[in-house]
């Protein structure tokens, strides 16, 4: 079978955002617990949330807790499009732990958004090394994306499925995946 594209790459892209909420729970009730509260809920990157956020980097948060909360921090500055200061909070999320599959994600969506493709494909197929992560179909998401870019449209298809698989119910997917016709090669 052949893989024909039926969207472009723009509206495509703009989906990739939403992928980026691979948020991690901290332990507390401080503001890095409300930092992780502000991702989990969707908030947009409003100033309180990124206050909040920074404020809790402030504080003495070590291990898990710290890099969770430049996860959490960075996905609210890709809410606000501010794919850079992102990229650098997953990067200092992974200097404390490198394996942390959901800082790796989020940063592969943030690279997709700065157009540095090669670097975003390292940190998906890092993801996806982690088969028990509940992240994978983001991961996969991302991946999909990042082929659609580069006009791998079959890989892109094949990506966007094994996600549809992995969670059924993501409605983002089936979006997706609509703009995608199967037909038969000639």
């Amino acid at each position: 079978m052949t893989y024909l594209r039926a969207a472009c790459i723009s509206l495509l892209l703009a989906a990739s955002a939403q992928t980026a909420s691979a948020q991690l729970m901290v332990i507390g009730k401080g503001d890095a617990a409300q930092c992780y509260s502000y991702a989990k809920q969707g908030n947009k990157g409003s100033y309180s949330a990124l206050q909040t956020c920074e404020a809790a980097l402030e504080q003495n948060l070590m291990g898990k807790d710290y890099a969770a909360t430049r996860v959490n921090y960075g996905i609210l500055q890709m809410r606000k499009e501010n794919y850079q200061v992102a990229l650098e909070n997953y990067d200092a999320a992974l200097e404390v732990l490198p394996t942390l599959t959901e800082a790796h994600v989020n940063r592969a969506a943030a690279l997709i958004h700065l157009d540095r493709l090669d670097e975003a494909l390292i940190s998906i197929n890092t993801a996806l090394e982690d088969v028990e992560s509940q992240t994978r179909p983001a991961a996969l998401v991302n991946r999909a994306l990042l082929y659609d870019r580069q006009e791998n449209y079959s890989a892109a298809y094949r990506d966007l499925k094994a996600a549809d698989q992995l969670a059924p119910d993501w409605e983002m997917v089936d979006r997706l995946l609509a703009r995608y016709t199967v037909k038969p090669k000639s």
